[in-house]
């Protein structure tokens, strides 16, 4: 059992997923281990509680089934009988996403990064995959916590994006790389530098 914490983190418009980037990146990744015969259980996050952009993972699976051309099996819980349900049962080669882990209170304020997702799935799974570089910086439960319980890895798409960031990284001088929806705050960092 691979737990994997991707970024499948997406616009919204309406309640309704407006462009799938990120969902087609890590679908490689996906598409990797479940070949390989991993039983991938796909952790992730879209919005912030409270923001329009914050809504459940079940659009992503459909997506994601689409782009793998296998079956993306949704739990529309993260901690919980069904989602403890579905990873205990889950064969070889096959894929289950779970719902938004923003909808736990521990992801985002568990002070040490463990929480309940922690105690609740660290047990019943074998293997823990980073593949989410926008998130790796952030001390949620779903990105640090499980490193003190199972044996972790990086994915792909994380090992790439750290190559590429290396590609312009400059030892003499300062090199800012800013991306991704929050315009507001690379300007924050732009004009606190400047």
């Amino acid at each position: 059992v691979i737990l994997l914490r991707v970024d499948l983190n997406c616009p919204v418009e309406n309640g309704k997923i407006a462009g799938s980037t990120r969902i087609v990146a890590h679908s490689k990744t996906i598409k990797e281990l479940s070949d390989r015969g991993g039983r991938v259980v796909i952790l992730s996050h879209q919005g912030r509680k409270g923001h329009d952009d914050f809504i459940g993972l079940e659009q992503h699976s459909k997506i994601l089934q689409q782009k793998l051309g296998k079956e993306v099996r949704y739990i529309d819980e993260v901690v919980g009988p069904k989602s403890i349900d579905a990873i205990k049962n889950i064969k070889d080669g096959e894929i289950i996403i779970l719902d938004n882990v923003r909808s736990l209170h521990c992801e985002t304020e568990h002070p040490h990064g463990e929480g309940e997702i922690v105690a609740h799935l660290g047990p019943i799974s074998n293997y823990y995959v980073l593949d989410a570089l926008s998130v790796a910086h952030r001390k949620h439960s779903s990105v640090v916590g499980f490193s003190k319980k199972i044996p972790c890895f990086a994915g792909d798409v994380l090992a790439s994006e750290i190559e590429a960031v290396k590609t312009v990284s400059s030892s003499n001088d300062v090199t800012f790389i800013f991306g991704g929806s929050k315009v507001e705050d690379s300007f924050a960092v732009m004009k606190k530098w400047l």
